[in-house]
């Protein structure tokens, strides 16, 4: 979705802003995820989440306070689904330079497999599947962006990577990445 969302003129996404740093993401989420096992965090796939947000949410809202009685302002679940269905709707454009080697990397890693239930789960209940994902990602994953910001085509990718190191930097430090 980064590359479709760069590739968009009308979206106010940076154009350079692709698939690459996507991975970048990813890669140190995994990283992270695999420093924190031992901790109670809650995760949701984003399949569910995207295909109802409603129902995702009040599933996360059960997980954590199963007595609260969750409810939504009507007027906000309006807006809500007036902007999904404005960006639903929008003409989608395809990216000119395709996915990058470090996104199927990262997929061929089981990236994927951490987003397949559709409910609230655990971090604790999926450890040994993120430390397998962590093991067979890079241990140097600015590095490999930059590597392949700096090689790429494209000029706004380019440009991205500074905005995208600030952003990473702090994060890779402390889980002693690079």
């Amino acid at each position: 979705s980064f590359d479709v969302r760069a590739a968009n003129p009308r979206d106010g996404w940076p154009s350079g802003r692709t698939g690459l740093f996507a991975a970048g993401d990813a890669m140190l989420l995994v990283h992270a995820l695999a420093a924190l096992r031992d901790a109670r965090i809650i995760t949701l796939p984003f399949a569910a989440l995207n295909a109802d947000w409603e129902r995702a949410t009040r599933a996360v809202a059960a997980f954590l306070f199963p007595d609260l009685g969750l409810t939504f302002r009507p007027d906000r679940i309006d807006a809500i689904l007036k902007r999904r269905q404005a960006l639903r709707s929008a003409p989608r454009q395809n990216p000119s330079d395709g996915p990058h080697p470090l996104v199927d990397q990262v997929r061929d890693a089981g990236f994927d497999h951490l987003g397949q239930a559709d409910h609230p789960q655990d971090l604790r209940d999926m450890s040994d599947l993120v430390t397998r994902i962590a093991a067979g990602l890079p241990r140097d994953p600015l590095a490999r962006v930059q590597a392949a910001a700096l090689a790429a085509p494209d000029d706004a990718v380019r440009d991205f990577l500074p905005t995208w190191l600030g952003r990473v930097r702090g994060t890779a430090a402390a889980l002693g990445l690079s």
